[in-house]
Parts: structure tokens; sequence; C-alpha cells
């Protein structure tokens, strides 16, 4: 008997309860797919439609599913990463939501596959990928349904690479956004999200203390921005060496959030963190404002000047500026008020939001 036959493949379906719990959870930090939600009750755009999903079985994506449901969809999900899979979450959108349901927690490649080879069997005209597994396996094994298919998206740099080679190739079948790309994913994903999983997973790993460690990240990009910040913001030093020359340039940013570059733009490091108050270097470290407790400043981070940053370099000392103030004096400035942002107490222009 196929997989698809059974109408889900899950665990245990005894843990569906704990499964709601777990969605409902996160439902309440996810209010913008919550009022989506809202809408496709009324509208249904997507009735009559099937969707195959091969995405991470979580409570956020159950979330998603759900939402996609409530907009009429027939959705089959399966897993595209088993060890991320929560079972009680599979249990749940099996029992409680009736959702084509195929993922365990640590299934065996054999495993993988069939729950693919499930989802795929109810005949999709959209996927949804976090890896391209459901776009390869169509263009392999099971061309006969490619004319079928309308569209699809892909979520994870990974599947955006396969999909652009396919489509160099020529033989990429039907058009695929690549949400990867989106400027949204980029910031709430890469800059946040995997700023604080990395700190949260090697704490779990590691228990161990953060401060005074150092850390040192190959590339430069939005995840390692990030993550240099986190860390910082967390009494631990950290250095970034570009992948390329492109990054090395942007690697100009770094000292604003608090990395060294190492064999790229200029090695610099601004102290960002209060002397008298580790709450503001911990609160300034995820991105959010601090209120000095000495009280007499508010600084968010990072600090940005509109002229090479007030920083003391690792390696040599800045060169003259355009108004002629001289670098010693205006570091002298910033040690005389460890609590201040630089650019309060220097004067110089700063921003305190978007993309750093």
């Amino acid at each position: 008997m196929k997989v698809s036959a059974k109408g889900n493949d899950v665990k245990d379906l005894n843990l569906a309860a704990q499964g709601q719990d777990l969605i409902d959870w996160a439902a309440r930090e996810m209010p913008v797919l919550t009022l989506i939600r809202l809408r496709f009750e009324k509208e249904t755009p997507l009735k009559g439609l099937t969707l195959a999903a091969c995405l991470h079985v979580t409570s956020e994506t159950a979330n998603l599913v759900l939402t996609l449901k409530a907009g009429g969809a027939d959705v089959a999900l399966c897993a595209s990463n088993p060890l991320s899979t929560n079972d009680a979450v599979a249990a749940a959108l099996a029992s409680t939501h009736q959702i084509k349901t195929y993922a365990i927690r640590g299934e065996d490649n054999d495993t993988y596959y069939q729950h693919i080879e499930a989802a795929l069997d109810h005949r999709p005209v959209m996927t949804m990928d976090d890896g391209a597994d459901l776009v390869s396996v169509l263009h392999r094994s099971r061309k006969e349904q490619l004319s079928d298919v309308i569209g699809g998206t892909e979520e994870t740099t990974t599947g955006v690479v396969r999909l652009r080679a396919m489509a160099e190739r020529g033989v990429l079948r039907y058009p695929i956004v690549a949400v990867n790309e989106a400027d949204t994913k980029h910031m709430f994903d890469n800059r946040y999200g995997t700023g604080q999983s990395t700190i949260d997973g090697i704490i779990r790993s590691t228990n161990v203390l953060l401060a005074g460690k150092t850390f040192v990240l190959a590339g430069c990009g939005w995840v390692s921005r990030c993550r240099c910040r986190s860390w910082t913001g967390r009494g631990a030093g950290s250095a970034c060496r570009p992948a390329d020359v492109a990054e090395g340039c942007r690697a100009g940013e770094a000292p604003a959030l608090g990395m060294a570059s190492v064999g790229g733009a200029a090695a610099a490091y601004e102290s960002r963190a209060c002397t008298t108050s580790s709450a503001c270097g911990r609160l300034a470290g995820i991105g959010d404002s601090a209120a000095c407790s000495s009280g007499t400043s508010r600084w968010s981070t990072p600090v940005r000047s509109a002229w090479p940053r007030l920083t003391r370099s690792r390696t040599t000392p800045m060169g003259p500026r355009p108004n002629g103030g001289a670098p010693d004096a205006a570091n002298a400035r910033v040690a005389a008020h460890p609590h201040q942002s630089v650019a309060s107490v220097t004067g110089a222009p700063s921003t305190t939001s978007g993309d750093r």
C-alpha cells in the first residue's frame, strides 16, 4: 500500500492535543498571518487548488498550512528536514485539522523520499519547497505531472541555487518564486532569527558563558552581521572574514555592528556597550534601544556616523577627517563618556534604524 493511501504518516496521533497547544502558542506571535487567514476565510482565493508543501514541520509552518486551508486549498505536507519535525505538531495537523501530513522526526532517507512521493501523489498544481526536493522529484521521475503544475515557491538559498542552475540549463518547466530573495525574509529570518537561534544552539549544546569568548565568522553577509551584533551584546568578541572582494567592501559596515573585519576592510572595532550597565550591552546586541542606567543619555545601536566612524582601530590609527578633528581627541572624548554613544559625544550624525 502506498503511503499516500493512508492519508497521513506521523509518529503518534495521540500527540495531537500537545501539538495543538504548540500551534496556538505560535499563532500568538504571527499576527500578520492571522489577518491573512481571516481574509482568506472570506475570499477563499485558493479554492479548488491542490498544494504540495515540503517544509519544516513546526508550529510556525502549521499556521501557514492552516492559512492555506482557510483559503480553500487542499494541502499535502511533508518534511524538508527530518531533524526539525515536531511529531506533536504533525499529529495535530493530521488528526485535528485533517491535513495530509507525512512527517516523522528522525525518519531515514528511504522514508523521507516516500513522504515526498506521497505528497506528489495528490497531483498538486502548486509546490512549496525548502530545498527544491519537490521540484527535483517532479522533473526527475514524475515528468507526466509537470503540465499540471502552474507555479511554486522556494524558501532557502540551497533550493534557489539548484533552481537557478536548472533555469540556466533550460530544464526548469514551471515558474518558481524565490521567497528567499525577499527583503523581509533577509531582515526577519537572516538578520534577527538566525542571530538569536545560533546563540541559542551554542548555549544549549555547550553550556558555556559567551562573555569573554571570541567568535570568527567566514563571510560578512546578512547572517554574519547579525550574529556578530548578538554576540557582542553578550560580552563576546567577534571577527568577520570576508569571503570575497564584494563582501570585503561591505565589511566597512562591520565596526558599527561590533565586528572586526579581518583581511577585508580596515580592521576596526566600535565599543558600544555601556561600561556602567551590562543590560545596555545585552539590549544593544539584540537590536533594541537601551536606556543608560546612569540616566545621562539614551542611545540605540548600532551607531552610524556620516563620515568614518569614530572607532579605535585594532591595526593602525585612523586618518584625518574633513573637519580637521583629530582622531585622538575624538577618542578621548569618547573615553571620557563611556556610557554615551559615539555620535552623542562627538556630535556626529547617526542613524538608528534600517539596514546597517
